[in-house]
């Protein structure tokens, strides 16, 4: 395995994190701010 495979496999993973993480913490954000208000 050469370094440039290892960058674009790097790249490939990040980038996929980034596309599942993104919304995720969206929606994680927005439920515990409705939750909250719930408590309040």
């Amino acid at each position: 395995m050469n370094a440039e495979h290892h960058v674009d496999h790097t790249a490939r993973i990040t980038a996929s994190w980034a596309l599942v993480g993104i919304p995720l913490g969206y929606g994680l954000f927005n439920a515990i701010k409705a939750a909250a208000q719930l408590f309040a």
